[in-house]
């Protein structure tokens, strides 16, 4: 007799072994899977992605820092190790249409993010950058040196929105300190036009020269007709990274046209702690090959006093120089030590300068520089130069760097402010210059070799004090000295409330013309109160020198008043109301 088979040991026996097999299987793919967020190499892009089973379009999914989701190509949920990462799988054309990418955790970025125009392998129409899970987020890196942690390389349609609400926030950060050239947080090259970078904080420490293409927002150079252009950043905390001030918060240093950088706004950012010891700043920085960028509302300050130890070192606000370019730059803040308008910006150290607006632009088409505010600024100078560009202290300064020269129109539309006329807040120059002739405390200068308008602006509670036994520092509120062929308008301007503390040889003028012709109407000069020892003309509320001037002059319906000259040893010299020297008939 046969024995019968025991079908139901044998069909466990299977079972098991199934099982177990699963069970290796299993084990593989947890091991892979582990591989693939941790150590995956770095010529896999795909390698550094984890695609959720369960997960739909539209979703993210969570499982790594970056989080993509696109309308074309694979449409994801795909997420990414970094930011890098994500936007190389943009480039190559895994994710196309238009694309948001999730920041839904924290990234550290080993190579500069770069994003390619659409075209060729990438595919896109716009791509959306957002924090999200209602958390701050952020994507930094120490990137090397020459090199942005994000680069629009040619890319377009491009929006990095920090959101700052619902708990969402977006810091980007490069903490490379390096004075090598295009070090940066975010670089537009080649072409990048229409992107936003907004309600974001980006941080910097780049310290290159201050025509030196770096910064914290760079836009450089570009092989492609129209340059970087139409771009926007607006609304973001601009600032040092890891406690390495940079040099420069925004600059431009472009190609020439037609590749040239046009039609970019810098707007409503906070721009704050740029400096170095021994080099020359400056807040927004705009050099050669930019043209009609617009730079407003934007708050530019020291959160502590900063000290200079070079020698003859600058520290502006807003430099623009570039002879070819016309810019709008209006209702900046510049000085305070917060974006509220609270506290003083502080500088000192040897013989710096101090610039609210440095400009040299275009001779054709006019600058315009409006509303803009200038004040909250504490400033100790042994600047001694003769030079008339030299001041240690010049508010708004007209072709006064570069090839010095250009067009502008100030505050005719509206008026830009120099300190304060109710005292809510003041400037304090502490001059130090024992040199004869020092070029004076200067509240708008224009060095232009052309017509300008300097019209319905406010220069007022300027003091200047002494810093020691001899100086020498004046004041100039309205100072034109163009050529004798040109004509300045210089209407409805108030100069007022103004101290000079020196005892010492120097002299003080309201409106100052020299050389060129004048239309000078509607002024107010008053309160204006010396310590001067000088021989001769010690105050004048407006002054006219323009013996050869090739045009005539007309001043009319100006107010002058209340000038006041106190003498402590040394001539009582004279305190003009209006004084002229103009061409014989």
């Amino acid at each position: 007799m046969k024995k019968k088979q025991d079908k139901s040991v044998h069909a466990s026996a299977l079972q098991i072994a199934i099982a177990l097999a699963l069970v290796s299987l299993s084990t593989v793919l947890i091991a892979s899977g582990f591989a693939q967020r941790s150590a995956a190499p770095t010529q896999n892009v795909s390698a550094y992605a984890f695609q959720g089973g369960n997960a739909y379009a539209g979703e993210p999914d969570g499982s790594l820092p970056v989080v993509v989701t696109a309308t074309g190509g694979n449409t994801g949920p795909t997420s990414y190790l970094t930011l890098q990462l994500a936007f190389a799988a943009i480039n190559s054309g895994v994710h196309q249409g238009a694309i948001n990418v999730a920041i839904v955790g924290d990234t550290i970025e080993t190579a500069s993010a770069v994003l390619n125009a659409s075209g060729g392998t990438a595919s896109y129409t716009s791509i959306s950058v957002k924090p999200s899970g209602g958390l701050a987020r952020t994507i930094s890196g120490a990137i090397a040196a020459g090199s942005p942690l994000i680069d629009f390389n040619g890319a377009t349609n491009v929006t990095i929105d920090g959101l700052g609400t619902g708990g969402n926030a977006l810091t980007l950060s490069n903490t490379t300190a390096s004075a090598t050239a295009s070090t940066s947080t975010i670089r537009f090259i080649n072409g990048a036009s229409n992107d936003t970078v907004t309600r974001c904080t980006v941080l910097g420490s780049s310290i290159s020269a201050i025509n030196t293409a770096g910064g914290n927002v760079l836009f450089s150079t570009s092989t492609v007709a129209g340059g970087n252009s139409n771009n926007t950043i607006s609304g973001n905390n601009i600032g040092p990274a890891s406690g390495n001030l940079p040099t420069k918060c925004v600059m431009g240093l472009g190609s020439p046209s037609p590749n040239d950088n046009t039609n970019n706004l810098i707007d409503n950012n906070n721009i704050f702690d740029f400096f170095s010891p021994t080099l020359s700043v400056s807040g927004i920085s705009v050099q050669g090959n930019n043209d009609d960028w617009t730079i407003s509302n934007n708050r530019i300050y020291q959160t502590a006093a900063r000290t200079f130890t070079g020698t003859t070192l600058r520290y502006a606000g807003i430099t623009l120089n570039n002879s070819t370019g016309a810019f709008t730059v209006t209702g900046n803040v510049i000085g305070f030590s917060a974006a509220d308008g609270s506290g003083t910006t502080t500088i000192s150290g040897l013989d710096n300068e101090f610039r609210g607006i440095d400009a040299n632009a275009s001779t054709t088409t006019p600058t315009s520089i409006q509303g803009n505010i200038i004040s909250g600024i504490n400033q100790t100078s042994a600047r001694n130069s003769l030079g008339t560009t030299n001041s240690a202290f010049n508010a708004i300064g007209l072709g006064t760097i570069g090839s010095q020269d250009g067009r502008f129109n100030v505050g005719d539309v509206t008026g830009n402010t120099v300190g304060s006329l109710d005292g809510s807040s003041t400037i304090v120059i502490n001059a130090t210059s024992t040199t004869a002739n020092t070029t004076p405390v200067i509240g708008i200068l224009d060095f232009s070799s052309h017509s300008n308008t300097i019209s319905n602006n406010v220069v007022g509670n300027v003091t200047i004090n002494s810093g020691g036994m001899g100086a020498t520092v004046g004041f100039r509120g309205i100072y034109a000295i163009t050529d004798s062929s040109h004509l300045a308008t210089i209407n409805d301007n108030t100069i007022a409330n103004i101290t000079d503390n020196i005892v010492g040889n120097y002299a003080m003028y309201g409106i100052y013309a020299a050389q060129n012709a004048v239309n000078a109407t509607g002024n107010v000069v008053r309160n204006m109160n010396g310590n001067a020892n000088s021989p001769g003309v010690t105050m004048t509320g407006v002054l006219v020198l323009a013996p050869v001037a090739a045009q005539p002059t007309v001043v009319s319906q100006n107010t002058v008043h209340s000038l006041s000259n106190t003498v402590t040893g040394g001539s009582a010299g004279s305190v003009y109301g209006m004084d002229f020297l103009l061409p014989s008939q």
